[in-house]
């Protein structure tokens, strides 16, 4: 243990108890940082504003298609993937198998306009978390 350990040591030692609580509060209380993946710019946008209007949610990015949200998971660590179902090019079932490989502990929730059962076994059973429908409100999804 150098000097400076030791300094920190008697610096953390020395705070009241209500400064105490107060750093370890704010350790604790970091925001879920959430990717919007949806091929709707509209969407993304649109999601992006009343999710950035919750404290404790911090919009990390947009992906506007499967193949952009493996690649920005991987460069900006969200805790969770809002997942448009219907995407172009890599589907969603293949890139939330594929998200759940990657990082075991995202969370992955599965938004979509289809309340058929096939669309909403399927992304279950490959690691979605949640399937919320576009057409229910804003407080459903939180």
């Amino acid at each position: 243990m150098d000097n400076r350990d030791h300094a920190d040591i008697l610096t953390v030692s020395r705070l009241s108890r209500k400064e105490s609580f107060e750093r370890a509060q704010q350790v604790m209380w970091m925001p879920y940082r959430v990717l919007i993946a949806d091929d709707h710019d509209m969407v993304r946008e649109g999601l992006g504003l009343l999710l950035s209007g919750e404290s404790d949610i911090d919009v990390a990015g947009h992906a506007r298609d499967g193949q952009e949200a493996l690649k920005l998971v991987d460069e900006l660590n969200p805790d969770i993937v809002l997942m448009d179902v219907a995407m172009p090019g890599l589907n969603s079932v293949d890139a939330t198998r594929q998200l759940m490989l990657d990082h075991p502990e995202l969370k992955v929730i599965a938004l979509s306009a289809h309340a058929d059962r096939k669309f909403v076994a399927e992304m279950f059973r490959n690691g979605a978390r949640g399937y919320v429908l576009k057409g229910g409100s804003f407080d459903e999804l939180l």
